[in-house]
């Protein structure tokens, strides 16, 4: 097995197992941002090349160890070769692409004219924190401070979360990313 030649200052931990810097082939990471400029959503995703004879499973956490800021990734793919493993994993933003699960704002028994259930407005700041937990974030940190306005249901129903974020960012001059404790 061929085992990298320069020292490195991190460790990766990958699926509860440690990867020493003599085990780590290669690893590249970077940041996308989605939106119009003035805000946004930051995705950080991490590719890595490890010396390893066993597969790893999509979701397992990647921590980086040695270098601070970063947030814990997760699996979304792998390959092999005929000994190392080639992993990409993305942070917590990756899941913000799923649709918002708005049923908790449904006002009561209320209906409109046409039957249909009638949906409460939400804070800009609540409709961050609903997203946040929905998708397994920890808080929506400062989001009280730069978030302002309300959010009518005909623009958070059938939205994607990131979509949502997008827009809030967007009016507020803000990015979202995630932080190295998941908010």
């Amino acid at each position: 097995m061929r085992r990298a030649v320069f020292s490195i200052p991190y460790s990766l931990i990958i699926g509860g197992r440690e990867f020493s810097p003599d085990l780590i082939s290669s690893i590249t990471i970077s940041k996308s941002l989605s939106g119009i400029g003035n805000g946004g959503i930051v995705t950080q995703q991490l590719s890595a090349s490890v010396y390893a004879d066993f597969s790893f499973l999509a979701g397992e956490s990647v921590t980086v160890v040695g270098f601070d800021g970063l947030p814990k990734f997760y699996i979304d793919g792998e390959n092999r070769t005929e000994d190392t493993v080639n992993i990409t994993a993305y942070d917590r933003c990756r899941k913000l692409s799923q649709p918002f699960d708005y049923t908790s704002l449904k006002d009561g028994d209320k209906v409109d004219e046409n039957g249909d259930p009638v949906f409460l407005d939400i804070s800009a700041s609540g409709l961050a924190e609903k997203i946040a937990a929905q998708c397994g974030f920890s808080g929506a940190s400062n989001t009280g401070d730069i978030l302002i306005g309300i959010v009518s249901s005909d623009v958070y129903k059938g939205a994607a979360c990131n979509s949502l974020l997008e827009n809030l960012a967007s009016a507020s001059g803000c990015f979202v990313c995630c932080g190295t404790d998941n908010a």
